[in-house]
């Protein structure tokens, strides 16, 4: 949804100084770690609108029970929200997200639809014939530690499916032969994969890199590139929304508002070079 503000760059009337409207006045966010109560939707909206804030939008953080967001009492207190914010002549934008990066909408895009689920490229390179990926870490999970690693990931870790070789290159410094062909899958669980190429394939002092993919079938992150997986969170995410706003979806409720959307950064135990993954 396009925000009918002013267009980029236009200038500010100087009278707008003193009164701004809710395109130029201070907005605020309204973090949820639980649904509120009707009398507590009142009384923060009231607050909000009695320190000078236009615009708030609402958005449900890591401690929000993720099962509750986007269910019938969340939806609920969002149209009260609504209902106030009308009231009171304020604007509210849609946080699009449950905590943050956008696609997801809490788990529900990749529910039922595994196929989904965010894809990585990984590599490994050794000296002989055979290539292992294992020790697969989300290092911009990690940090946040359990209570992150249960946000994005179902059972709180990372498991593997769908391993493919997606190229086997023998090098030895400018020389480098594609070995892709003979390459097999010797090993593949949740945990990683080994590829193997025959013996005869690595000359002696040269080595051999294997580029591998996997989905991960417990992360909750989507395949930015499916054009469907964008289809789906509109479908699970936007949707309800709509419904649940009514008639201020599109007065009252005027712009969305979406937030840092990627794909989880992994390292794993044979990682080389400064990029996380591709």
């Amino acid at each position: 949804m396009t925000a009918p503000g002013p267009a980029p760059g236009a200038p500010v009337p100087p009278s707008s100084w003193a009164e701004p409207d809710e395109w130029h006045a201070p907005a605020t966010y309204w973090f949820w770690h639980r649904v509120p109560t009707p009398d507590e939707v009142r009384a923060q909206v009231g607050r909000i609108a009695d320190a000078g804030y236009k615009a708030f939008q609402i958005q449900a953080r890591m401690a929000f029970p993720l099962a509750d967001y986007l269910g019938p009492a969340y939806l609920a207190a969002c149209r009260l929200a609504a209902d106030e914010a009308a009231r009171r002549g304020l604007t509210i934008g849609v946080y699009d997200e449950y905590n943050w990066l956008s696609g997801h909408a809490g788990g529900r895009t990749v529910e039922g639809r595994g196929e989904l689920r965010e894809r990585h490229l990984f590599w490994s390179t050794s000296r002989g014939p055979e290539c292992t990926v294992d020790g697969i870490r989300p290092t911009d999970v990690e940090y946040l530690l359990d209570p992150g690693m249960n946000w994005v990931f179902e059972g709180g870790a990372p498991r593997w499916d769908e391993w493919e070789i997606v190229a086997a290159l023998v090098h030895d410094g400018a020389d480098v032969r594609d070995v892709t062909a003979d390459a097999r899958l010797t090993a593949a669980s949740g945990e990683g994969a080994t590829a193997a190429v025959p013996p005869g394939a690595v000359p002696p002092g040269s080595s051999l890199t294997v580029f591998l993919a996997a989905r991960c079938a417990t992360s909750r992150m989507i395949n930015y590139l499916l054009p469907e997986a964008a289809e789906r969170f509109l479908d699970v995410s936007y949707e309800p929304y709509a419904e649940a706003f009514g008639p201020h979806f599109g007065t009252t409720v005027r712009y969305a508002f979406f937030d840092q959307p990627h794909a989880c950064f992994f390292r794993w135990r044979q990682h080389e070079g400064t990029s996380a993954r591709p």
